[in-house]
């Protein structure tokens, strides 16, 4: 039974002007070091708030720390690299690409000429599966859920549920913690003065905050994440959509850490207090299987050594295969 591994990775980089610093070659060590461990034979990263000018250097980075020390006979080759005049674009590694089978799917865009939020995806079947994987941007607020689910319904209708399909939707969802019971979280904005801030919103923030930086946060997962309920819940938007384990801790809105910490040392879980937002696990990746098909998650997690920006990546590591039938 032929089957295809997949390293899915997302990550949101905070570089939308033009003038930004971009991450070096050894911000995406953990993602070289994650392909050698694995062997994969198909890479997707997924990375929101880049500016289209940035892709092309930044490709050319990723594959650079990529290809070092890689051991296979097939080294991994840029099989798709797509921005769509968006700031989220998709980069696709394989290992002897068949680029004859790719196709670009942009969608869910607004009016504007350069788009932060959205949806883009490629497909390209593989060892008899149709696959498809997007890299989605939805709205940012914490009370902007329904908003989000309206987005993530149309990214899953333009993908059709088919026998041997494989639909994976990686991204900056953006969903949030919920807040309490019969509490209403006014959450500041950019242009909220820091004394503006509501007192309601600042203590819960410190609550929460504080729980997740002392390790006192079991149970705020499923008590309270946004994403975790309508899966849970049933919601129609997440139709046939599945997700690992989250064992991980919230990937926004993480605080700088200094330029002078080596690279992949693990800082001090730490949440921005300068311009504070409500933690969230923001960034996930969800798939949808088809019929006829076998899809084993080997490992679902962050990486708390990546810290470029506020979000912390997430990478999944899946092994799908078309069902043997039984004569």
């Amino acid at each position: 039974m032929a089957s295809v591994t997949i390293v899915a990775c997302t990550w949101n980089l905070g570089c939308k002007k033009q003038t930004a610093a971009l991450p070096g070659a050894d911000a995406f060590r953990w993602l070289a070091d994650l392909c050698r461990g694995t062997r994969a034979s198909l890479v997707a990263l997924g990375l929101q708030e880049l500016h289209p000018d940035h892709l092309a250097p930044l490709r050319d980075r990723v594959l650079e720390v990529l290809r070092e020390k890689d051991d296979e006979e097939a080294p991994l080759e840029v099989l798709a690299s797509v921005h769509c005049d968006s700031y989220l674009p998709l980069l696709v590694f394989e290992r002897s690409p068949q680029s004859n089978q790719v196709l670009s799917l942009p969608f869910t865009f607004d009016d504007k000429k350069v788009c932060s939020k959205g949806c883009i995806a490629v497909e390209c079947p593989r060892q008899g599966i149709s696959l498809c994987i997007a890299n989605a941007h939805l709205e940012a607020g914490h009370g902007k859920t329904e908003v989000r689910d309206a987005t993530f319904a149309q990214i899953g209708k333009c993908v059709e549920d088919s026998q041997h399909s494989l639909f994976i939707v990686l991204g900056d969802l953006n969903y949030r913690l919920q807040g309490l019971p019969g509490k209403t979280i006014e959450e500041p904005t950019k242009a909220t003065p820091p004394d503006k801030r509501s007192p309601d919103f600042l203590s819960e923030f410190e609550a929460l905050t504080g729980a997740f930086e002392e390790g006192r946060s079991a149970n705020l997962f499923e008590e309270r994440c946004q994403l975790r309920q309508r899966l849970r819940d049933g919601c129609p938007a997440f139709a046939g959509f599945q997700e690992a384990e989250v064992a991980f801790l919230p990937t926004y809105r993480r605080a700088p850490v200094s330029a002078s910490l080596d690279p992949g040392v693990c800082p001090p879980v730490r949440f921005d207090r300068d311009e504070p937002r409500l933690p969230g696990w923001c960034d996930r990746i969800l798939w949808r299987p088809g019929r006829g098909l076998e899809v084993k998650v080997a490992s679902y997690s962050s990486v708390e050594s990546a810290t470029f920006s506020d979000h912390r990546p997430v990478h999944m590591v899946l092994h799908a295969s078309v069902k043997e039938v039984k004569s």
